[in-house]
């Protein structure tokens, strides 16, 4: 056991040691946060030197409203009151304001504006927050509550009519979720199952695996890489989990679509079960597949096809979101190398019935440990017979136990 534990603390400390995989582990949540960032600094900045001007033409507007939760984004001294147009016109001409709205005496009923302004427009933030004046300043003298009912507006939830698809506010995260989960996937896994199998066709090509297997065992060996590959994957996944996490964070303090996302802890869940062994069954393939070819060029053309077979959930991603419990995706649930996509797909866009899920976590788990069980055999046979290609009576051979 101890020397399974050496080999995989090796491995982890040779790929975590890899420019590349630095810039991908560290890049990734740096970019999620700037970008996070700049839709901060955008949303305070959205007033500053942005003074409006204004004519109260009907008398709605109640400057008493101003500063209250009411109207958010604008403070009473970037609003200036003008007794006429021409007034407010000078202003912007002088530069004094940046725009001018002017709210004609038939707003309640034509609930029209007229804004000018001359040189740069104002941002979308400032007439959003004078529209939220106006509108404060109508419901000021209605009840409280009906006022905040008002504002908070309708919460609309989208219900299928079967009953199997539905989606409360702030539920994209539901749908938007299994695409990020995909997208740390091919990263962490296919990536990282990369790095194995050069790993595995190189110590083949230049025979160290044969000087490695005098001091370990080759289930040592297969399985120490492997746990190794696993430490690599979870340092990512805990990375950039922690980056996905903060620019959430930001992003909620200023936009409100982010504010009312509530994280979907049972989707999480779904997404760690499956993720743990389509990441083993990943590991257990690189290494037969680096085991089984002479050359790690060779092995590269197989890996692009098998990657292939991870991928297709993507590619039919619209006809399983429209179609969340058809046949196609029941059966790419129940297939090993498209369960993990398909299921967190469809999590988020239906009810999977629970003997689906168990079913395919099963097969998942059960071809994950029997690719793992098979890959130091198939090794020790692509070993012993270096140079050549390792064919399928060979691999027969291999998994019988024989040489």
């Amino acid at each position: 056991m101890g020397s399974l534990f050496l080999v995989a603390r090796h491995e982890y400390q040779r790929f975590v040691r890899r420019r590349s995989f630095l810039f991908s582990l560290i890049g990734m949540p740096v970019f999620l946060i700037l970008i996070m960032g700049v839709g901060a600094l955008t949303a305070l900045g959205g007033g500053d030197g942005q003074t409006i001007g204004y004519v109260d033409q009907a008398g709605v507007l109640e400057r008493q409203v101003l500063g209250t939760d009411a109207v958010e984004g604008v403070r009473p001294e970037e609003l200036l009151a003008f007794e006429t147009v021409e007034a407010g016109r000078e202003a912007l001409a002088e530069g004094r304001v940046a725009g001018l709205v002017v709210v004609p005496q038939d707003y309640l009923s034509e609930r029209a504006l007229l804004a000018y302004y001359e040189g740069d427009e104002p941002g979308n933030e400032v007439w959003s927050a004078f529209r939220s004046f106006i509108r404060a300043s109508i419901l000021s003298s209605e009840n409280p509550q009906v006022a905040e009912r008002v504002r908070e507006g309708a919460e609309l939830t989208v219900q299928s009519l079967l009953g199997d698809r539905k989606m409360a506010p702030g539920g994209f995260i539901d749908v938007l979720l299994p695409f990020v989960a995909g997208f740390f996937f091919i990263f962490a896994a296919i990536t990282s199952g990369g790095y194995l199998l050069q790993t595995v066709s190189d110590e083949k090509e230049n025979r160290t695996a044969e000087v490695l297997t005098t001091s370990v065992s080759t289930n040592q060996l297969i399985f120490g890489k492997a746990l190794g590959l696993i430490g690599l994957a979870s340092t990512q996944l805990l990375v950039w989990g922690f980056g996905v996490v903060a620019a959430l964070v930001i992003g909620a303090q200023f936009l409100e679509p982010l504010a009312a996302v509530e994280i979907p802890w049972a989707l999480l869940g779904v997404v760690v079960a499956f993720f743990v062994p389509s990441y083993l069954l990943v590991a257990g393939i690189m290494i037969s597949i680096g085991s089984a070819f002479p050359e790690y060029k060779q092995s590269q053309q197989v890996v692009a096809i098998i990657n292939i077979m991870f991928f297709i959930p993507f590619f039919l991603a619209t006809i399983l979101l429209g179609a969340p419990n058809g046949t196609l995706a029941v059966a790419l649930s129940l297939f090993p190398t498209t369960a993990f996509l398909t299921i967190a797909m469809r999590w988020g866009a239906a009810v999977i019935p629970l003997w689906q899920l168990l079913s395919s976590w099963a097969i998942l788990s059960a071809t994950a440990g029997f690719s793992i069980w098979l890959a130091p055999k198939v090794f020790r046979a692509g070993m012993l017979r270096y140079g050549q290609r390792l064919d399928l009576r060979g691999s027969w051979r291999a998994l019988r136990g024989g040489r």
